[in-house]
């Protein structure tokens, strides 16, 4: 990996974090840092493999005050972020948390839903007020949740998503580059037939869901826990062609 991509970068469009990618498995993954109020930051999906040095420089750009799943594949770096870190909440989906308070060993925080649309959720209010929120689409087995932050260089939001879209510009050269290209994962924006496979519940509900969001408030940026951040004018069109032929 490019050693330029193991340092902290700002989020595109003004959208209020950094972002960094780390190893795993001969490819790589994509925790990202999202401003609160004050210094404090959200951290989504903390990467096992994002090195000591660079949570050292993380906390020169804010507090840490809560860690948050995206869903339960991906965990396993939250125990080793809590022991660097210190004891912070971390924040799941409801209908994920038994399942990761057995992987944890903790009790994962739900994300607040009073008041909230169905489909939304929002930070615990002590850890607000903030204007990141989150979308929790129905008819996931793995509990896929995504954060939603404002945009300063542009209208719309982004969406901070974990394996419902993957953005892999490039693949490897190597199994893990086959088994991506096998699965239709990658290269470029992709809805990958593991996550169909392994993540979707009820495909029907989940598809549905997400074509009224694209047309409610489609996202100008998506940062995928798998691949560069996309910053794109054509991007809810092109993700509601994706959600026809894919899902």
């Amino acid at each position: 990996m490019n050693a330029e991509l193991r340092h902290w970068r700002p989020l595109p469009l003004g959208a209020p974090g950094w972002t960094i990618e780390y190893p795993v498995h001969g490819w790589s993954s994509r925790t990202t840092a999202l401003r609160l109020d004050g210094d404090r930051l959200l951290v989504v999906n903390a990467g096992r493999t994002v090195s000591a040095a660079a949570r050292a420089e993380l906390c020169a750009l804010g507090r840490v005050a809560a860690l948050f799943v995206p869903n339960d594949f991906h965990h396993l770096g939250v125990r080793s972020w809590l022991a660097s870190i210190g004891p912070v909440p971390v924040l799941a989906a409801p209908g994920v948390r038994r399942r990761l308070s057995r992987k944890l060993g903790l009790a994962p925080e739900p994300l607040a839903t009073e008041c909230a649309p169905p489909g939304h959720a929002r930070l615990p209010e002590r850890l607000g007020p903030a204007e990141i929120s989150f979308l929790v689409p129905p008819g996931t087995r793995s509990g896929e949740a995504w954060a939603v932050a404002p945009l300063a260089a542009a209208d719309g939001h982004a969406w901070i998503v974990g394996d419902a879209f993957f953005h892999l510009r490039r693949l490897p050269r190597n199994l893990s580059g086959v088994a991506l290209r096998a699965t239709g994962t990658g290269p470029g924006l992709r809805i990958g037939a593991t996550f169909r496979a392994l993540q979707l519940a009820d495909p029907a509900a989940y598809r549905a869901w997400l074509l009224a969001e694209l047309g409610r408030e489609p996202p100008a940026l998506l940062v995928p826990a798998h691949g560069e951040p996309l910053a794109d004018d054509d991007l809810p069109a092109r993700l509601r062609a994706l959600a026809a032929a894919r899902l």
